[in-house]
């Protein structure tokens, strides 16, 4: 919904007075409204939110622009704020596993038609489109992407959506760099403490460890089989094996998922954990542990995994139980970025994989780099992701705007 502001000093107020009567004359000089645009803006996993936080923040600094934020993270959405995405101008949606919000958008176009071309789905992965959800194809031709890499013309996405539009990398990955570099530095001089779960005991970590951090997934129960496991190893080829477990966020809320959570995290009773700085904050926490680690486990289409691999890190791309498909059908999906990660689909082939990735010069750790070298993205600084992202919502909203004032004006005159 957009609002008209007329301007006071665009109008001229002039009274006088005769003999026999009181008049009022009120001259238009130029009639220009302030037009006011309401858009609202949901994400569901971590990873919608955190591009989504960019698009809220750059909004602020439009004062035409009121931004209504849905909450995240698997919370129930009130009716009201159904009610405000329906008399909005335009929506920014995230894309999110199972795709909730294809289906809001969805709702709201078949209460307002209106909406049609100016619903927005932005990318937090370059995989991820949501092209191949059945709600999501079924609106396609009324939605938009904003995208982060370039896509080609015969880009499978281009033929869902109305239009495809580059915004370039979200603002929050050079953070995240930042914070992997640091993790890192920190590793390679020696200043990184662990601390056993349960007891507070803290001892600085050896040179001789090897580090390995578990990137949660969002399935409890497969990363339980895979704890399970590494509890087992005491060391790989005489280094002594500390492994570090880190929830992933969108997991928070589903309450089906309570008990197996619980279950998950009994492991890591005992165990020691590296220390994380205070100052690093949760944001970038992940990002930190892969830097800091020797060899991350990760899902293998995660951002992690672009970030990382930009930076060389030794990556396990670990998908036991998983599609084998992927995200296959995107222009760019889980098929280059397992290019980017040692390939693991059992569990039983992780103490393998550990060993041979521990060794610098060992054939698998040789053609990982080999592989990163090739097909990692180059990461540079452009334009600000939540800036370009409104530069294309203004774009749509206020060519209408002003086709629907130029109506409006011309009944006027």
């Amino acid at each position: 919904m957009h609002t008209h502001l007329p301007l006071i000093n665009d109008w001229q107020l002039n009274a006088g007075r005769d003999s026999s009567v009181n008049i009022v004359l009120i001259h238009r000089r130029t009639f220009r409204f302030q037009t006011k645009f309401t858009i609202a803006v949901y994400g569901n996993d971590q990873g919608a939110n955190n591009v989504l936080d960019a698009v809220a923040g750059a909004a602020h600094a439009h004062d035409d622009i009121d931004v209504v934020r849905f909450p995240g993270l698997n919370t129930a959405i009130p009716d009201d704020l159904h009610d405000r995405l329906q008399e909005s101008c335009a929506a920014v949606l995230g894309i999110s596993t199972g795709m909730p919000e294809a289906r809001i958008a969805a709702q709201a176009l078949r209460k307002n038609p209106a909406l049609a071309g100016k619903i927005f789905f932005v990318q937090d992965f370059p995989g991820s489109s949501g092209i191949h959800d059945p709600v999501l194809r079924s609106i396609g031709k009324d939605a938009r992407l904003c995208s982060i890499l370039l896509l080609p013309q015969e880009a499978a996405e281009r033929a869902v959506y109305r239009s495809v539009h580059a915004v370039g990398v979200p603002d929050h990955w050079f953070f995240a760099l930042k914070a992997i570099r640091e993790g890192m530095r920190l590793r390679s001089a020696g200043k990184i403490s662990k601390r056993r779960q349960g007891t507070g005991e803290e001892v600085a970590i050896d040179a001789r460890d090897l580090v390995v951090y578990v990137s949660g997934s969002k399935d409890p129960v497969r990363e339980a089989r895979l704890l399970r496991h590494l509890r087992e190893l005491k060391s790989i080829d005489g280094r002594p094996v500390l492994f570090h477990f880190r929830a992933h966020p969108s997991e928070r809320n589903l309450l089906f998922l309570r008990e197996a959570i619980r279950e998950r995290d009994a492991l890591l009773d005992g165990q020691w954990q590296m220390v994380m700085p205070e100052e690093e904050g949760d944001a970038c926490a992940d990002a930190w542990l892969i830097g800091a680690s020797d060899i991350a486990i990760v899902h293998p289409g995660s951002t992690s995994v672009i970030l990382a691999s930009a930076l060389r890190k030794k990556l396990i791309g670990f998908d036991e139980g998983m599609p084998s498909s992927g995200g296959g059908g995107s222009s760019f999906g889980y098929v280059q970025t397992t290019r980017l990660t040692h390939h693991v689909r059992r569990v039983s082939d992780i103490e393998l994989a550990l060993s041979a990735l521990s060794r610098e010069q060992s054939k698998e750790s040789v053609g990982l780099r080999e592989r990163q070298e090739r097909y990692a993205l180059t990461i540079e600084k452009g334009g600000s992701y939540g800036k370009n992202v409104l530069v294309v919502v203004r774009r749509f909203i206020c060519d209408e705007a002003m086709r629907q004032d130029d109506t409006r004006n011309a009944r006027i005159t």
